[in-house]
């Protein structure tokens, strides 16, 4: 393993740590405090800087890295603007944890992380649907936190 893949896995291991602390204030508090979501951004850019410059070093092409990360920021934006459109349906705290979450994950990454987690909701939300059938009770103004939901797509594209 060169410098360049240890330090992609310190820097996984460093988003891990950003996504277990954000899932855990999502199911907490269901709201995202904007400090950590600054400063889990903040760090990204600082691990996607150093793996740039780790990657000029070893002349390889850490433009493309950089560019991936800039084009990461899409996904958060989309989710800013559904949000938007459905006028708090999809939680701001969502799409601004997207955009903090682009420097670490890239665009590949992130967007599987995304259909990941919301397969994931999907299957939990169906079964409550049928569950509240079979009960007689009705889940119509329930709302999950999702970001808890990324935990098991993050482990699957991390490890």
């Amino acid at each position: 393993m060169n410098g360049i893949d240890l330090y992609q896995k310190i820097a996984d291991g460093g988003f891990l740590i950003f996504l277990l602390v954000t899932a855990w204030e999502d199911l907490r508090a269901r709201r995202l405090r904007p400090a950590v979501l600054v400063s889990g951004g903040i760090c990204g850019w600082a691990a996607r800087g150093m793996l740039c410059w780790l990657m000029w070093k070893e002349g390889l092409l850490w433009r493309d890295y950089l560019l991936d990360g800039l084009l990461a920021l899409a996904a958060g934006g989309i989710l800013l603007a559904v949000c938007l459109l459905t006028k708090g349906g999809l939680g701001a705290g969502d799409g601004c944890f997207f955009l903090a979450a682009a420097p670490w994950m890239g665009q590949a990454r992130l967007w599987s992380l995304l259909i990941g987690g919301m397969l994931l909701c999907f299957l939990v939300c169906g079964g409550m649907i049928v569950w509240g059938t079979l009960k007689g009770v009705s889940m119509r103004k329930k709302r999950l936190p999702f970001i808890p939901f990324l935990l098991p797509a993050a482990l699957v594209l991390l490890i």
